[in-house]
């Protein structure tokens, strides 16, 4: 079962959010960010995404993964974090569950982290990014980011091109 559920209005909670939850932690640079462990279906190693004509920056394009496609998103550029320099460069694909079929970037691995609703701290309605909130984690914010969210994010801006007869 998911951690995650949307609402009739679109705004996605937490449900049923009552006793302890595990997140992912991922690098990127040396930024932090995780996911509920229930939206990840895998991580694999980096392989250079076939870029796809006229996606936005934020859009790097699609691998094979899990013996489907894969659409990959520059997660730096989602979430408008500093874009991590060459040492940095993205090290894997991490593969969402769901029908969207969806990669993040990541540098590397952090492990897990248990947390419980009163360690999740919510993001304003102003922040624009992806997120469903903060966990505090020794001195830095590890950012938690809504899986259901994360396509519309990324094309915010464009419009899908319409076939014209």
């Amino acid at each position: 079962m998911s951690d995650l559920e949307s609402n009739a209005a679109g705004e996605t909670e937490l449900q049923a959010f009552e006793g302890k939850h595990t997140l992912r932690l991922f690098h990127l640079g040396d930024e932090r960010f995780a996911l509920f462990a229930g939206e990840v279906d895998g991580v694999v190693r980096w392989q250079r995404p076939t870029p796809l004509p006229g996606a936005p920056q934020t859009i790097l394009g699609v691998v094979s993964a899990h013996a489907r496609m894969v659409t990959v998103l520059n997660t730096a550029r989602l979430l408008a974090m500093p874009l991590p320099d060459n040492s940095a460069a993205p090290g894997s694909i991490i593969v969402l569950r769901g029908q969207a079929q969806l990669g993040l970037t990541a540098t590397a691995e952090g492990g897990t982290r248990e947390i419980s609703a009163s360690d999740l701290e919510t993001v304003p309605e102003t922040d624009a990014r992806p997120l469903l909130g903060f966990v505090d984690h020794g001195n830095e914010k590890i950012l938690v980011l809504d899986p259901q969210h994360l396509f519309s994010a990324a094309m915010r801006g464009r419009q899908r091109r319409r076939r014209q007869l």
